[in-house]
């Protein structure tokens, strides 16, 4: 008898601080650990703070950009030819997976290309915006926040699996549903 009296006590005391710290048990059971990233793949998308938009954001859209979209130092110089297409929660997961690990790029490598980005994904947490634009000729991603260019990487590894993503967020497209 006296156990069971402790696990409710247990229960109510854990529902009282659900319930001042403003949510839910449902919520707290939904709620997804954040992604533990390694300091090179922080470094490659421009700081920890890039990285916390991407684990938040509380929108996840994509766009599509028209061919022979070349770098621009601001991502409002990019016109778009699709979008935005809000992500489901499982494709804003599968992607934060890949962008956030360190097996998805290769490092201290130079491609002699200009990328032509053809697919923009835009997190939004708040009043921040990070910006990460595709170019699957040459497996590149340009990082953007709040609108600005910051840095970029090689996505190689994980190309495929991305372009099965970007045919998932994206099936009406026939350029994308070539890749």
């Amino acid at each position: 008898m006296l156990r069971k009296i402790s696990d409710l006590n247990k229960r109510y005391y854990y529902s009282l601080f659900l319930l001042f710290a403003g949510c839910s048990s449902s919520e707290v059971k939904e709620s997804q650990p954040e992604q533990s990233v390694s300091k090179s793949v922080v470094e490659l998308l421009g700081g920890q703070d890039v990285v916390d938009v991407i684990n938040n954001a509380e929108i996840v859209s994509g766009y599509l950009l028209p061919q022979k979209s070349y770098h621009q130092e601001s991502v409002e110089n990019y016109k778009m030819r699709l979008g935005p297409i809000e992500l489901t929660a499982s494709q804003k997961t599968k992607l934060s997976k890949l962008i956030l690990s360190k097996e998805s790029y290769i490092f201290d490598v130079a491609k002699g290309c200009a990328p032509d980005y053809g697919v923009r994904i835009e997190f939004q947490k708040g009043e921040n915006h990070v910006d990460l634009l595709f170019c699957f000729g040459c497996s590149q991603v340009q990082v953007y926040k709040n609108g600005k260019s910051l840095s970029g990487g090689e996505f190689d590894p994980v190309e495929k699996q991305l372009a099965e993503l970007m045919k998932e967020i994206f099936p009406e497209d026939e350029l994308i549903q070539s890749l």
